[in-house]
């Protein structure tokens, strides 16, 4: 079992298919909003330690997001529009880099966590 965590969220129940489920949505969210990868990012809702968190990708600018299950990777609500409640939502948000970074951790292709991915946490 991995000891991958993502601060504030914890431990995932599936932490490789969660993180790889992510990577594909944001290819769909660039789609499907119109917006360059780059100018997307992640933010997980806030839920109890173990589970496969929902999440949202969203522009950064705040305009334009997809909220997705991160159970399924699915899309949450039928109308792409409708968003999850903003108090639910952690406040970090996370590129897709960071959570590419998080795949390579869970894969054990990175010993140590770099400054440039502040979204990564360990343990031993």
């Amino acid at each position: 079992m991995s000891d991958f965590q993502i601060p504030q969220i914890g431990r995932l129940h599936h932490p490789e298919a969660f993180v790889t489920g992510i990577l594909r949505n944001f290819d769909f969210a660039s789609q499907a909003l119109g917006a360059a990868t780059d100018t997307l990012q992640l933010r997980l809702v806030k839920t109890e330690h173990g589970l496969d968190p929902n999440y949202q990708i969203g522009t950064t600018d705040g305009i334009d997001a997809a909220a997705f299950s991160g159970t399924t990777h699915e899309l949450l609500f039928d109308d792409i529009t409708k968003r999850i409640d903003e108090a639910e939502l952690s406040r970090e948000a996370y590129t897709q880099e960071h959570v590419r970074a998080w795949l390579d951790q869970i894969n054990g292709q990175t010993g140590q966590e770099e400054p440039l991915f502040p979204g990564m946490a360990g343990e031993g």
